[in-house]
């Protein structure tokens, strides 16, 4: 799951930033996005350490029937982008973003190489999945890793756009992967809001 819409009146790219918590919208998609897990039984949820994520992890968890513990796992941030966050807007971003990530792939700025975002996140998600192998596991995570992600399971060139059926990936949808016969994906939420 792509965590929920976060408070952001000047529309800046936040990318790792602290503070940028859920605004009224990104609240009542997390509570949407809950209720329809509640026909899950979830047994964790795993957050990235940044507030929007975590909030947005605490309200699915609040009423499952799981009664999932929240964990919070620093491998599941955003791409780290310091080069542009906080100095450019999100529309900036979005207008820009092939020579950006020609800019990030290139690794000679101040911004995390891909490739080890895409490692980073994997790493964390087999772990939990070993550890866990017959539970339900929820992460939630940001755009980018999660695209990587997808990705690396569907076995697709790493990208800033994934090209999987999951398509792009918006504020609090959720995809269902599952591993065994062979690895499935399919988006299975997105909210009203």
């Amino acid at each position: 799951m792509r965590h929920a819409e976060p408070h952001n009146p000047n529309n800046v790219m936040y990318g790792n930033l602290p503070g940028f918590l859920l605004n009224n919208i990104g609240i009542n998609q997390a509570e949407e996005a809950g209720q329809f897990m509640n026909q899950y039984n979830l047994d964790l949820i795993v957050t990235s350490d940044f507030e929007r994520t975590i909030q947005t992890g605490e309200i699915v968890a609040k009423n499952n029937p799981g009664h999932p513990q929240v964990k919070q796992d620093h491998r599941l941030r955003e791409i780290g982008t310091d080069e542009w966050q906080g100095k450019i807007t999100i529309s900036e971003w979005e207008n820009n973003r092939m020579d950006y990530w020609q800019k990030q792939c290139e690794a000679k700025l101040n911004v995390e190489y891909p490739r080890d975002a895409q490692v980073r996140v994997a790493e964390a998600f087999n772990e939990y999945i070993q550890k866990y192998p017959d539970k339900n596991i929820l992460f939630i995570s940001h755009g980018d890793p999660l695209s990587f992600l997808i990705e690396l399971l569907m076995d697709e060139e790493l990208s800033p756009n994934p090209k999987a059926s999951s398509g792009k990936i918006e504020k609090a949808n959720i995809w269902e992967v599952t591993m065994q016969p062979k690895i499935t994906i399919k988006k299975i939420f997105k909210p009203s809001i």
